[in-house]
């Protein structure tokens, strides 16, 4: 490990931690209010996460990394996934199979046979990061016009469309909103004043928790702008209990790994979230929250000596290079 590199981007580890563990969370059992709780943020953290790291380059560089850390990934995984469902069910359909590959094109989980929910969000982050380097970045008269499509599509109750165009225009918000961040040094001044932090910590928390009395705003609310600013507050929450942690604790090898880890799991815990939920069925456990933060737990660890074995042998699955692999 890189612990120079650590200490400096520790609480983005800590904020990317929090992200994919809600994430995983959010598919078992939970309140209805702590899933509009949670869904008020979790999945616009992780578009303003891409592009708080954005960086600037020419339009080669950025299409090859796209293509390496995002299209690759998601033609493989998708892949992958369909190969492991016909084993797991014995499913040798061939127009069944050729039907599941077909959703591949298609991008969301509106296709009938899109074989694995959690990877909408890769097409969907695949056509924020094009419509931001092609258009938004040349001129914000682009970002405007995407953003009057966005509303149109959102009053409109226009759900699931082709290559998740209707959530990437939503979460293009959140992704301009990192970049902004990123670009004036926001979170630095934040760090830099610690007495700030608790405060807005506070302020954001009891601000998300009325959001979430609304309902599930990231794209079931009544109004738009309710769904920006509901995202937007949870992300100042989640970053600044991520500060908070990173004040009071040393960086953590293990925080920093399940950071590292965070597409893997995303993608994968479709299948380790139904196998441990059998396992914690079992034991029987009274309060649903008890049973379902275990179940998030065991679920994130079996993933990882997967993952392990993926980074060791086949790191491009999930758009590591193998030159990156000693700062791991």
């Amino acid at each position: 490990m890189d612990y120079q590199k650590i200490n400096r981007y520790y609480w983005m580890d800590v904020t990317k931690f929090i992200g994919i563990f809600l994430i995983v969370l959010c598919h078992f059992p939970i309140s209805k209010y702590t899933a509009k709780f949670l869904w008020t943020f979790h999945v616009p953290l992780f578009f303003f996460i891409s592009g708080y790291l954005f960086k600037e380059t020419n339009t080669q560089d950025f299409l090859d990394k796209l293509r390496f850390r995002l299209i690759q990934p998601y033609i493989y995984i998708y892949l992958l996934t369909v190969l492991l469902t016909v084993l797991l069910k014995s499913d040798f359909n061939v127009m069944h199979i050729g039907s599941m590959i077909l959703g591949l094109f298609w991008g969301t989980h509106s296709y009938p046979d899109f074989i694995n929910s959690a990877l909408w969000f890769l097409p969907g982050l695949i056509t924020v990061q094009l419509l931001y380097f092609f258009l938004v970045r040349k001129a914000k008269l682009f970002y405007f016009a995407l953003l009057g499509v966005s509303v149109f599509l959102y009053l409109k109750a226009y759900l699931n469309l082709f290559f998740s165009m209707d959530l990437a225009l939503l979460g293009l918000n959140f992704f301009v909103a990192g970049v902004l961040v990123k670009k004036y040094n926001l979170v630095d001044a934040i760090r830099a004043r610690s007495n700030w932090v608790f405060i807005l910590f506070i302020l954001s928390f009891l601000t998300t928790i009325d959001f979430a009395y609304l309902g599930n705003v990231w794209y079931g609310g009544k109004h738009y702008s309710i769904s920006l600013l509901g995202g937007l507050v949870g992300i100042v929450m989640t970053i600044t209990l991520a500060i908070l942690v990173e004040t009071i604790s040393k960086p953590s090898t293990f925080i920093t790994y399940i950071s590292n880890s965070t597409l893997f799991i995303f993608c994968f815990h479709v299948f380790s979230s139904p196998a441990v939920k059998v396992i914690v069925d079992a034991l029987a456990i009274k309060t649903m929250i008890v049973s379902s933060l275990l179940a998030t737990v065991l679920s994130i660890l079996i993933l990882l000596p997967i993952n392990e074995m993926i980074v060791r042998f086949v790191p491009e699955l999930i758009g590591v290079k193998r030159s990156n692999l000693t700062t791991r």
